[in-house]
């Protein structure tokens, strides 16, 4: 008997996915006609022709902006300026509402629009579900939560708050609307991306969770959220004192949960996406808890403002015993981020070229890949999901620890 209750229970709450699923869906196709008329407005033709130059120009930028690519090449520039602060912060926020995000996707399975709408975008809209726009979501929490941290904790950058905020929003109306120009979100979609972006911006803008973390991670410091700080002690009783364990189990626990969140759901290219940002994020916390991101940046506390304006931060960082170099040049800029995105292109090429035949191998000697050939579906996640957790894993830390220690034997 009570395990026909039990069955009962689960139909039923089967039943009311699929109505919600239902009505959602029924509301989002009706929406696919605003936003071919936003389309329209901006100059795209029912054909796919490109709209208006400019405004084509400005929503092709602002759909890079929200790309895993863009991030993983912006945020590592962070550290190499001087301002790794802000990068690790960032990134944590990043990690969170992406994988947050990403897996509601993959929850909700909400369509993309259709006709009458026209998608410039075809890379990867064929192959993921629609709501939430991540892209919108990015965009009204990472660029806001950026200038916060510029503002606050490296005003040696020498912009205004209000310039700051300015950049901020550009960024955040052009990642948003580039979704609906393109033709790859709803407005039901962008709407929930937005609600969902600034409740993250909130909750790591106005709490103690992003600079507890990162204590954690730079100085080792106790964690003071319940269950975190169960898990680090956890660790610490089976020896694995160092934050960088804490840092690795978290990113594969989380990895290895998705397909039972999401129900096991038809591979989609968001379970890939969630994997690279978990592995770049994982990397740079790896990289900071080996790698005292501080002292390198030092070097870069008096890049960009006038001298007297940077004395407090230079005297702060030599109260705390960090050697403050002559200052980081426009030209030695330049130089680090050369030769920082050589070392992360060649380093990315080689952690996948280990990984993916590695884990390939693995997967048959468990018996979760078959011998001879290898269905689709169990390499995504058996082969590519660890391969791919693990380049990236590699081009973070490479990118925090390993980038600025060569700078550090360069002289840049």
């Amino acid at each position: 008997m009570a395990g026909n209750a039990e069955s009962k229970e689960i139909k039923d709450g089967e039943s009311r996915c699929r109505s919600w699923r239902a009505w959602a869906q029924e509301a989002i196709e009706a929406d696919f006609g605003r936003v071919a008329a936003f389309q329209r407005a901006c100059g795209v033709g029912a054909d796919g022709e490109r709209g208006y130059l400019l405004l084509h120009l400005i929503f092709t930028a602002g759909a890079a902006l929200g790309n895993e690519l863009f991030y993983i090449v912006f945020l590592p520039f962070l550290f190499w300026a001087g301002a790794p602060l802000a990068g690790r912060r960032v990134m944590v926020l990043w990690g969170v509402s992406g994988y947050i995000g990403q897996l509601l996707k993959d929850i909700a399975r909400l369509p993309r629009p259709s006709a009458p709408a026209v998608r410039l975008e075809h890379h990867y809209a064929n192959t993921e579900y629609g709501m939430p726009s991540t892209h919108a979501m990015f965009a009204f929490s990472l660029p806001l939560a950026l200038a916060g941290l510029i503002s606050t904790h490296h005003p040696h950058v020498g912009l205004s708050d209000e310039t700051l905020w300015a950049i901020a929003g550009t960024w955040a109306v052009a990642m948003t609307l580039s979704r609906l120009y393109m033709g790859v979100h709803s407005t039901y979609d962008v709407v929930a991306g937005i609600g969902l972006g600034l409740g993250f911006y909130a909750a790591f803008a106005y709490s103690s969770l992003g600079a507890t973390i990162d204590d954690y991670v730079v100085s080792h410091a106790p964690m003071s959220l319940p269950s975190a700080g169960a898990m680090a002690s956890s660790l610490a009783a089976h020896g694995w004192h160092h934050p960088a364990a804490a840092v690795v189990v978290v990113s594969v626990v989380a990895t290895a949960a998705v397909p039972y969140l999401n129900g096991h759901a038809e591979w989609t290219s968001t379970y890939a996406d969630t994997v690279t940002i978990l592995g770049a994020v994982n990397g740079a916390h790896l990289g900071s808890a080996l790698y005292n991101a501080e002292r390198d940046a030092a070097r870069a506390l008096t890049f960009g403002c006038p001298g007297a304006g940077c004395s407090g931060v230079v005297q702060s960082a030599q109260a705390a015993g960090i050697p403050v170099g002559p200052g980081l040049t426009a030209l030695g800029l330049l130089a680090r981020t050369l030769v920082g995105f050589a070392v992360l292109a060649v380093t990315r090429e080689v952690a996948k070229a280990v990984s993916l035949p590695l884990c390939l191998a693995i997967g048959r000697r468990a018996g979760v890949v078959p011998r001879t050939g290898c269905p689709s579906l169990a390499k995504a996640y058996a082969v590519d999901t660890p391969a791919r957790l693990f380049t990236y894993t590699a081009v973070g830390c490479m990118a925090v620890a390993g980038v600025p220690h060569l700078f550090a034997h360069l002289g840049l």
